[in-house]
């Protein structure tokens, strides 16, 4: 019993810890993120995997269009604490250019991994994985930077603060 109460408190403070760390706000940003990322990696391998539809490409864009909006409005509401109407050319407008320039580098990634896995003569289901990771890692190479963005530009009214220093 003492080592569980001893495993719960360090939890506490790690969380604690992570709270002061990155903020509320970051850890917001991290959750729905791994709500869109989710939700995209299934439709994009159940279209491409499983469905066999169209090519990896066009599941990709299906995929990243279809979470891109409540991608927004999650970000918006929940993590920046917005509500009312959107301002089209300081929100809307840079939130899908941000979200199109993800799109464009991963079908970069897609088709590239795609025509590897052929090349390979792999199986269609280690395809998909390939194609999954392949769109996973992209969009992940935007993700700091998209927090960053949002954050100073889009819906933050506050500056980043990282160690009492502001950036």
């Amino acid at each position: 019993m003492v080592t569980l109460l001893y495993v719960v408190n360090i939890l506490f403070k790690l969380w604690d810890r992570l709270l002061d760390l990155v903020g509320i706000k970051a850890i917001k940003y991290s959750a729905v993120s791994a709500i869109t990322v989710a939700l995209s990696q299934i439709i994009l391998f159940v279209l491409f995997g499983l469905v066999r539809k169209w090519s990896a490409t066009t599941c990709n864009v299906v995929a990243t269009a279809t979470t891109a909006i409540p991608g927004y409005y999650l970000n918006r509401a929940w993590v920046w604490g917005k509500s009312g109407r959107s301002h089209f050319m300081k929100e809307v407008t840079p939130f899908w250019v941000l979200t199109f320039l993800g799109l464009v580098l991963s079908l970069i990634a897609v088709s590239y991994a795609h025509s590897f896995a052929q090349h390979l003569g792999l199986s269609h289901i280690v395809d998909a994985i390939f194609v999954n990771l392949a769109s996973l890692g992209a969009f992940g190479i935007l993700w700091i930077g998209k927090y960053m963005i949002f954050n100073r530009f889009l819906f933050g009214s506050e500056p980043i603060s990282v160690d009492s220093e502001v950036i």
